[in-house]
């Protein structure tokens, strides 16, 4: 009667040759399972850049509710819509290269502002369906363009209906401050900004 030989893996684990042997074997077992599994992805040297002048950013209905790109008139903005197409806010830079924020309300016209005036002086304008600018803090600026306007004077003006002044509150950067409010019937009460 033939004999058959039993491994005694007590023993082969304590001779070092096998161990190594083992664990050689394994580990080459280990990177071919591997790399039949799982797809290689090699990083590239340089990232790619991708070009485009416009983005359109729909949603799964595929309607569009957002742009990313240049627009009509040369300025370059992020814009979202709602979804009935009305643009509802907007940041970007107009040609002027003057950065600008508007927030327009549900009909499309603009209730927040917050861009660079004249010499790229900050200003805030808020508005209501019924007038553009109820609210403006920023610096008075000339209704022309004037090269003697100094652009100094900072102002919290408010505005009624047809654009008439109601009250400005203001201030020079030399520090000078005044108010003035006008009352329904027109009268002005006043505090001018003097030097």
């Amino acid at each position: 009667m033939r004999k058959t030989s039993v491994i005694d893996f007590k023993k082969l684990f304590r001779h070092p040759v096998a161990l190594a042997i083992l664990a050689v074997g394994g580990g080459a077992l280990g990177g071919f399972v591997q790399r039949a599994t799982i797809p290689t992805v090699f990083a590239q040297a340089e990232p790619r850049v991708i070009q485009a002048s416009r983005v359109e950013l729909v949603n799964s209905a595929g309607k569009r509710v957002g742009i990313l790109g240049v627009d009509e008139n040369g300025g370059i903005g992020l814009v979202f819509f709602d979804p009935h197409g009305k643009k509802r806010a907007e940041f970007g830079i107009g040609r002027g290269e003057s950065p600008r924020l508007d927030i327009n309300g549900p009909e499309g016209d603009s209730l927040l502002s917050l861009d660079l005036g004249q010499h790229f002086k900050p200003r805030l304008m808020m508005s209501d369906h019924d007038f553009n600018g109820r609210v403006y803090l920023g610096v008075a600026e000339p209704d022309a363009p004037s090269p003697d306007w100094k652009y100094d004077a900072w102002v919290l003006r408010f505005r009624g209906d047809r654009g008439q002044p109601l009250a400005t509150i203001g201030m020079t950067t030399g520090g000078v401050g005044g108010v003035t409010v006008l009352d329904q019937a027109g009268r002005r009460w006043q505090t001018p900004l003097k030097e």
